[in-house]
């Protein structure tokens, strides 16, 4: 037989293992890596596990390496519809811990894409840009930043203090000197606004 004809002859199954022939040796071995293929399929790493099962941190290297790959970028970019997805999700996580805090810190730098994180006290997300927009404005009305996060978390307050604050917003809107320093632009009578929005669009919480 020519050697052009010996290469196109199909190749012998490969031979099957009869357990019966197997040493103790052999089956020790086979056993321990059906054992070891059970469990990585049990324990993915996190490149294979459900982006909403990540920690913030497996989310945040999974995104790292996502945007170091060439190819996924150009998916991305190119406006694929499974990559969008999966870069929003591992948006959501990663910053979604704790975005506002990082932007109240001065971590600021906007996402690279588009994104919305978390959710409004009116039930809707807010976009990354959004968000941005929402503390340096806030910051710039003279409010805190603890109240800045009541305003975007929207954090229940209790029935007191909404009474409270209620009282003082009638209270200032029927000073005539208030209101013209608030439309002056006065930064005292803006901060009081502000702070006074915040807690009047928070929900109230249930009695214990």
């Amino acid at each position: 037989m020519s050697e052009a004809a010996a290469d196109l002859t199909p190749s012998a199954p490969a031979p099957v293992t009869d357990p019966w022939q197997m040493t103790p040796g052999e089956v020790d071995a086979a056993w321990q890596a059906a054992i070891e293929a059970h469990a990585a399929k049990m324990n993915p790493p996190a490149a294979d596990k459900l982006i909403s099962q990540m920690s913030p941190q497996e989310a945040s290297a999974q995104l790292d390496k996502l945007m170091n790959t060439a190819k996924w970028v150009t998916r991305l970019e190119a406006g694929e519809a499974r990559a969008k997805e999966e870069f929003t999700a591992l948006c959501s996580v990663k910053a979604g811990a704790d975005r506002v805090g990082e932007i109240l810190a001065g971590n600021d730098a906007p996402l690279p894409f588009q994104t919305t994180i978390g959710e409004s006290a009116g039930g809707d997300g807010l976009t990354d840009a959004d968000l941005r927009i929402a503390v340096k404005t806030l910051r710039a009305a003279g409010v805190n930043d603890d109240s800045v996060r009541q305003a975007i978390e929207g954090k229940p307050v209790t029935k007191a203090e909404r009474r409270m604050v209620e009282d003082f917003k009638r209270s200032r809107e029927g000073d005539p000197t208030w209101i013209k320093a608030l439309f002056d632009g006065d930064l005292e009578a803006r901060r009081e606004h502000a702070l006074m929005a915040i807690v009047l669009a928070a929900p109230v919480k249930e009695a214990a």
